[in-house]
């Protein structure tokens, strides 16, 4: 089963594409624009995974798209996954995957906050206290979908704690339990930031 991983260079696409590969897909990426180049270099090494440098007319029975890509109207895929992407025109086969705030290893920080569209989100932030989502959780429930057929146009992703909130479309919403306290996760981030900081992509 081949699947095109689109931004693979971007923290959540290498943690895609990383995870895909680990479950024994064949891996195709295609770079973004501002990703991290160092993320490369974990990824190649792996036979199963191939890197494209531009869009080809090719058949994949999945694209996964993290974030945006104009371009993507240039692939013919039985399925498309988009993640956190604004400004898509729901058509057949494509399924849009909201996450109020994902974060995790490479993803662009300080040892005071997490950046998100050169945004600055400081760790003891409500929205981290309240809707953050750690990668590896979000990837375990991303790779239940794979190969599987949905009727549904849009999924969010919501903290079990927030499972009582009437506002929310339960239809649509999968709730992500907690069997790690939120702080020890970000004590693992933060870690791995400290001793691989250099690898990570600079903020200002």
């Amino acid at each position: 089963m081949e699947i095109l991983v689109m931004n693979y260079t971007d923290w959540i696409g290498f943690h895609l594409a990383e995870a895909l590969l680990n479950e024994g897909y064949t891996v195709h990426g295609i770079k973004g624009e501002n990703g991290n180049e160092n993320l490369e270099g974990f990824l190649v090494r792996n036979s199963n995974f191939h890197v494209q440098r531009k869009i080809e007319k090719r058949n994949y029975l999945l694209v996964i798209c993290p974030g945006n890509n104009e371009k993507l109207s240039e692939l013919d895929a039985a399925q498309t996954l988009f993640i956190n992407t604004v400004d898509i025109d729901q058509e057949s086969g494509i399924l849009l995957i909201n996450v109020p705030f994902l974060y995790g290893e490479w993803m662009p920080m300080d040892e005071e906050g997490f950046y998100v569209t050169n945004q600055k989100v400081a760790f003891d932030s409500e929205i981290l206290k309240n809707e953050a989502i750690y990668i590896g959780d979000f990837i375990k429930l991303f790779l239940q979908w794979i190969g599987k057929t949905t009727d549904l146009e849009e999924i969010r992703m919501k903290l079990g704690k927030n499972i009582t909130n009437q506002a929310v479309k339960l239809e649509k919403t999968f709730f992500v339990d907690e069997n790690v306290p939120i702080g020890d996760k970000f004590e693992k981030v933060i870690g791995h930031y400290k001793k691989y900081h250099i690898f990570y992509p600079q903020v200002n």
